[in-house]
């Protein structure tokens, strides 16, 4: 999914995380894609430990100790842990991955270049399931956004009459 944790992001900063710093939330949300392609572009897994529960337990639990005595660090910790299992939920990752090391090693590196990757993960066996997520979720991105556009297009300035 490309575009669409950039989406599920934007979808959250708009509906459930007003708030939240959309540039975080961006990062939260391909989380588990940051890790694994820089590990790969050092020679490591191209989906690997960065899409397992096991990390996201233990970057949760590394970064808990900060959270505590401040409202606004929970808050962001709480979004942060929201957009991370979002882009799990998104990939749905195969078992082995999602429930590394408990199922054994991961599979085997891919040696395709991130473009035939991308292309790959789209003629996979998840692709059409995937493929309608992200239409669904960029579009429901888009229809938001045409939706504020119209919303303050239509907007009463203060003193107009009402149409």
């Amino acid at each position: 999914m490309v575009l669409g944790h950039l989406a599920v992001a934007d979808l959250a900063r708009r509906t459930v995380f007003r708030d939240g710093n959309f540039i975080f939330m961006a990062a939260a949300a391909y989380g588990p894609d940051l890790l694994d392609k820089t590990a790969r572009a050092f020679g490591g897994f191209g989906r690997g430990p960065g899409h397992s529960l096991l990390v996201f337990c233990l970057l949760a639990g590394l970064a808990w100790p900060f959270c505590r005595g401040s409202a606004a660090r929970r808050r962001l910790f709480l979004i942060g842990a929201a957009l991370w299992l979002s882009h799990l939920a998104c990939d749905w990752p195969v078992p082995e991955v999602l429930f590394w090391p408990f199922l054994g090693s991961l599979p085997g590196n891919n040696p395709a270049s991130m473009p035939e990757t991308v292309v790959m993960f789209y003629q996979g066996k998840l692709s059409i399931p995937i493929l309608i997520g992200e239409i669904v979720l960029v579009g429901a991105s888009l229809c938001w956004r045409l939706l504020d556009f119209w919303r303050a297009r239509t907007a009463l300035a203060p003193g107009q009459p009402a149409r």
